[in-house]
């Protein structure tokens, strides 16, 4: 018996793992370590008439509560990937397909497991009324054979460290070379650190040369510093995937429009196989007839498991916008080839799979697998910065590149208040999984929805990730829009996404309580909002204290656990109403009907708080290179603009500016700082 038999011996009796195809097995995570991924060395797997190799039954820790990451569109999770939460009675409930799973077992012990994806297959959880199982396969009829890794694990002492502990050891596996890296080993779009604006929600698939060019030059004329500019769906022949007659002077008339000071940016919207779940055979994409297969639903795929196709197909998609003049693209529905090659008649963007794989190519998990690193390659190597859309799958996830910026949930939709708060509340609990690899997108978003524009606003701002309007330009609602940017269009952006605070994590949306979520800032504040999803005018309750503070760190990487508490105590500013006051116990909030509130933590120091640029929401964003001394206190200020401080003694005073007392505590401004970045320096009076 050779040593590596040994070992791999040693190693399956160690985690009470063994697999056979398509037999049932057991992963007993009660023995394993803190964290690790269960590779089956050598497996030889034939699958079923469903494209399954194995389902191995899972041993779990005693837990009380779980969250279950899954789609009823399984397998295409497009971009509803919601997390279930779940206790043992409700397992029956919980639907084939999961992507992510994180337990509670105590209040400081989480486990989180992660199904993985490779060449060979990938795996998911499925389950029965008295346990979680887990699935290998690739819904296909080919063999496999090889060393296919099946599953990711990792304990923390809270639910983020958990997440964020079996992202870090997936993504520096030497066994898993191909696969993505975490968030903060990627380089965030220079274009998404801006304002943009998106023609989708407000023209749908009705543009045309001459509502695109308007909408540059009411843009242009709104004052709004909106910088990038995205053309979405409605542009292109569905047959061919060229533009229009639409559009008679080419995509370039509008790329034309660009200026440095101005949209500097421009960005087009395609679909993962061209038109949206694919072009219609027999097509009339150039001189690519010999690269592409036609699918059971008469689509056509680029031929299955062929880099040489996929390239071919990439290549035609992404040298329109290239050759066009375009910055950046959105690349939606990401998650249909899995569905195609393995058959599926026509999934009308929504998944699913056939009943058996007989008109399945041999591997439908590589084919997608193959698509989706080509998609990314290629995008990087025309220098096309990526949005992602509709993308929430093991397979996309893994293998998107450098890719960095994805959607986070369902659509916004201007005016609808039930999928308004759908929308908010799956855009944060979605974090926890997705936000280890990228920053989430949580949709564009109309200014002037008068019932939820603001609270929009907010979302975007706090969620780190691209925010883009859809407003017709001349209806833009200014009083929404400033408080996200500077003159300039630059955003103020968190450190980290915003995501639910660890007891919030574990709530479900009919909750009777607040939904808080937290993303921290520059100088060791932090931004919570809370939400109000009850029905109707309802009231709930909620509060802030200083162990919400503390975990304002959740979602910073490398994870170095929670912050701590600052001596002096932390200041509570209410954004919305201007004014705060020092946290002790707790800060109690109550807020009726569908609603939100912001508001601001910041550190004391030697008796300041530095607020900062309160027109601003994520106002200490706005504030730099801090200098705390008893008697004063120095910093950098980006922009002219309203400026609040907390000073718990005596007066604040500055050359040239003119301080006004609000109560309690705190002292307001109008600074201007001439030249930009310029030092700030204020002293204490008594």
């Amino acid at each position: 018996m050779t040593l590596r038999t040994i070992l791999t011996l040693a190693f399956f009796i160690a985690t009470h793992l063994s697999f056979a195809q398509n037999k049932k097995e057991v992963i007993d995570f009660i023995t394993l370590k803190k964290k690790g991924i269960i590779f089956n060395d050598d497996f030889v797997g034939t699958p079923d008439e469903h494209g399954t190799f194995m389902t191995a039954n899972l041993v779990l820790p005693n837990y009380e509560k779980g969250i279950y990451y899954s789609c009823s569109w399984w397998p295409t999770g497009a971009n509803r990937v919601y997390g279930n939460v779940f206790n043992k009675e409700e397992l029956s409930e919980l639907k084939e397909g999961g992507m992510f799973l994180l337990l509670k077992i105590s209040d400081n012990k989480y486990l989180s497991i992660f199904p993985l994806a490779s060449e060979y297959g990938y795996s998911w959880f499925d389950t029965t009324e008295s346990n979680i199982v887990l699935k290998l396969g690739h819904h296909g009829k080919g063999d496999v054979k090889g060393d296919v890794p099946v599953v990711g694990w990792a304990y923390g002492a809270n639910p983020y460290e958990a997440c964020y502990n079996v992202w870090d050891e997936v993504s520096s596996s030497r066994k898993l070379p191909f696969v993505t890296k975490l968030r903060e080993d990627k380089v965030y779009p220079e274009m998404f650190k801006y304002l943009g604006w998106c023609s989708w929600e407000q023209y749908a698939v009705n543009i045309n040369q001459d509502n695109m060019t308007a909408a540059v030059r009411n843009i242009e004329k709104s004052g709004v510093p909106v910088r990038y500019f995205l053309i979405d769906d409605g542009f292109f022949n569905r047959q061919s995937l060229q533009p229009a007659k639409t559009f008679p002077n080419g995509l370039s008339a509008i790329t034309s429009l660009k200026k440095e000071s101005k949209i500097k940016w421009m960005g087009l919207w395609y679909a993962f196989l061209g038109n949206n779940h694919g072009v219609k055979a027999p097509g009339k994409l150039g001189d690519l007839s010999d690269e592409m297969m036609i699918s059971k639903g008469g689509k056509l795929l680029p031929k299955a498991e062929d880099r040489k196709a996929a390239d071919a197909f990439y290549d035609y998609l992404l040298s329109i916008p290239k050759e066009s003049g375009f910055d950046f693209v959105k690349i939606d529905f990401q998650t249909d080839g899995l569905s195609f090659y393995a058959g599926v008649e026509d999934n009308a963007g929504l998944g699913g799979l056939p009943k058996t794989n007989i008109n399945s190519v041999d591997n439908p998990v590589k084919a997608a697998q193959i698509l989706t690193q080509t998609l990314h390659k290629t995008a990087e190597e025309k220098g096309l910065a990526m949005m992602n859309c509709n993308w929430h799958s093991t397979i996309n996830m893994l293998y998107c590149g450098n890719s960095v910026v994805g959607r986070c949930s369902e659509d916004y939709k201007v005016g609808n208040l039930s999928k308004a708060k759908a929308h908010l509340y799956h855009s944060y609990t979605s974090i926890p999984w997705l936000g280890q690899t990228a920053w989430g997108d949580h949709d564009m978003f109309h200014s002037n929805d008068k019932p939820v524009g603001s609270m929009m606003a907010v979302s975007k701002a706090i969620s780190g990730g691209p925010v883009f309007l859809s407003d017709d330009p001349s209806e833009f609602l200014k009083e929404n829009i400033n408080p996200l940017c500077y003159n300039d269009g630059e955003l103020l952006r968190p450190l980290a996404p915003a995501a639910p605070l660890p007891n919030d994590l574990f709530k479900s949306f009919n909750s009777d309580q607040l939904f808080r979520v937290i993303a921290p800032l520059n100088n060791k504040s932090a931004a919570i909002v809370l939400y109000n999803f009850g029905e109707n005018d309802s009231r709930l309750t909620g509060s802030i204290t200083k162990e919400d503070y503390a975990n304002a760190a959740i979602m910073l990487q490398p994870y170095k656990g929670k912050w701590d508490i600052p001596k002096e105590g932390i200041f509570v500013y209410d954004w919305y109403n201007k004014k705060g006051r020092l946290l002790k116990e707790e800060f109690n909030v109550g807020i009726t009907g569908f609603n939100d509130r912001l508001y601001l933590l910041v550190p004391v120091n030697d008796g300041w708080g530095i607020i900062g640029r309160t027109d601003k929401y994520l106002s200490p964003e706005a504030i730099h290179d801090i200098e705390y001394k008893k008697d004063g206190v120095s910093f950098i200020m980006k922009e002219s603009g309203p400026f609040t401080i907390y000073l718990g003694s005596g007066e604040p005073k500055s050359d040239n500016i003119q301080f006004e007392e609000v109560g309690g505590g705190l002292w307001r401004a109008n600074i201007v700082v001439g030249e930009q970045n310029k030092p700030i320096s204020i002293k204490r009076i008594k």
